[in-house]
């Protein structure tokens, strides 16, 4: 799934529980890949 997918996805999501989407995107990232640079904002 892309980036822009998920973005749609997850956004009510980040809505619900209060979170930026921006922060639910980048633990997604960290789920997928296991690297800590996604939660740091230094992920490509």
């Amino acid at each position: 799934m892309s980036e822009e997918q998920a973005a749609e996805w997850l956004a009510p999501f980040a809505d619900e529980v209060g979170a930026a989407l921006e922060r639910v995107l980048a633990a997604r990232r960290y789920a997928a890949t296991g690297d800590l640079r996604s939660l740091q904002g230094e992920y490509p």
